[in-house]
């Protein structure tokens, strides 16, 4: 490679490297909108499952109530094979209540942490004058999985160019 060859690459790699230098504000901005992209999925799936853990034991809870209403009318009735009948699907549905409750406070927790100040709402960019909008807040800045994916690889091609591109440029100059 001649010196002038040599010159043009570095010439051609120092203007690359501008014009990489120009584009971090947009990548930066692309970068804020991929964190809160993430922070909403995370927050979606967090609401997720502590509405469906609610739901589970809200359902068994309501299961027991009606075992126990059963049992009792059973009783008055006299019907004593009904009665136990009744009071073994209120044991078991009372155990199983009772297995669920655990997993219902802590997804519950997890989501109050993450709509706490400094939590995943305040990551995803959603304000608290935004919860009762927040499924289709969250939907919108969590995007859809190809456009997640696509914004994902443009940061990392760009990231991946920049860092190429320096170092082309760092051999360059101790040339």
């Amino acid at each position: 490679m001649t010196s002038s060859d040599t010159h043009d690459e570095a010439e051609r790699c120092f203007a690359r490297l501008q014009e990489l230098v120009d584009l971090i504000p947009v990548y930066t901005e692309k970068d804020v909108e991929l964190r809160r992209a993430r922070a909403a999925r995370e927050l979606l799936t967090l609401r997720t499952a502590a509405v469906a853990a609610s739901a589970e034991y809200q359902r068994l809870e309501h299961e027991c109530d009606e075992a126990l209403r059963l049992a009792h009318d059973a009783r008055e009735r006299g019907d004593m094979q009904a009665e136990g009948r009744e009071l073994g699907r209120l044991r078991t549905v009372s155990e199983l209540c009772a297995l669920r409750r655990a997993p219902m406070e802590r997804a519950a927790a997890e989501l109050r942490v993450a709509l706490a100040p400094g939590g995943l709402a305040e990551a995803a960019g959603v304000r608290e004058d935004d919860l009762l909008l927040m499924d289709e807040r969250l939907d919108e800045l969590a995007l859809d999985d190809v456009a997640f994916e696509a914004l994902l690889a443009q940061i990392e091609h760009y990231k991946r160019e920049y860092a190429a591109v320096y170092a082309r440029c760092q051999e360059l100059l101790e040339a």
